[in-house]
Formats: structure tokens, C-alpha cells, sequence
């Protein structure tokens, strides 16, 4: 055991969600809020975009493992993943391109599936109260 204690949450994020429609991920929506969330608990925070995860998996798998091998050398990590390229950075995207791409499918396009019609959401995270630690993170 390496004795070092890491935790690195990865976050896929979609420009919209494929049953509600409804953006997000976008600029200002508070991922940031929660990624100095984790941060300040001690996590990592990895955010990939769902494009870039269906488009280049083992680029992503290669960007945590050289984000491991860089926390820790002593790690046996593969040298072909570590020798594998990273995907390239991808800018977060705004309200309005997330609401365009909505209206245009396009991840129905690139992913080549429709999602189902008439769904509820499982859970709607939209009326949750802030716990006291992210209130007092928030001032």
C-alpha cells in the first residue's frame, strides 16, 4: 500500500438532459460551486464533457492516469496509457449553446440514440436546500 489517501471524483457532463431537455453542465449552472466543494473536502475534481468521453475513452482513462502517476510515481500504472494522449481541453458551454444543442439533438446525434419521451425525472435535485457546510462554503 502506498499509504497516501487520494480521492478524484470524475464528472461526465452532458449539455442537457436527454429526457427533460433541460440544460446543463453550462457556464454559471454551480458545478463550480460544487467542485470547490470537493475541493475543500480534499477531493480532485475531474470534469470530462460526454463528447469527449464517447468520442476518446482511453484519452480520458490516460488523463487520470497520468494525474495518478503525477500524485503518486510509485503507482504500476501501464506505459501505454501513460504514453497515450490526453483529449484535447473542451470550454465549458454557455446556457444558450446548451439550450440550442438541446433543440438541435445533438447528443442524441453523436451518442446515435433517442432518448425516451415523456419521462420524469428520478430525482429532482432542482428544490434541494443548501446543507450548512455548503451555505457557509457559498459566503
Amino acid at each position: 500500500a502506498s499509504g497516501k489517501n487520494i480521492r478524484i471524483d470524475v464528472e461526465v457532463d452532458e449539455p442537457y438532459d436527454g429526457v427533460t431537455r433541460k440544460p446543463s453542465h453550462f457556464k454559471g449552472c454551480g458545478d463550480d460551486f460544487r467542485d470547490a466543494y470537493f475541493n475543500h473536502l480534499g477531493w480532485i475534481v475531474v470534469r470530462f464533457s460526454e463528447n469527449q468521453v464517447h468520442h476518446d475513452l482511453n484519452g480520458c482513462k490516460a488523463f487520470i492516469a497520468k494525474l495518478l502517476h503525477s500524485l503518486n510515481p510509485d503507482l504500476q500504472i501501464s506505459e501505454s496509457l501513460l504514453n497515450t494522449p490526453i483529449p484535447a481541453q473542451e470550454q465549458r458551454w454557455t446556457l444558450a449553446e446548451a439550450q440550442k444543442w438541446s433543440n438541435e439533438r445533438r447528443r442524441e446525434q453523436y451518442l446515435k440514440c433517442d432518448f425516451p419521451e415523456g419521462m420524469s425525472p428520478l430525482i429532482d435535485y432542482s428544490k434541494r436546500e443548501l446543507t450548512e457546510n455548503e451555505a457557509a462554503l457559498l459566503k
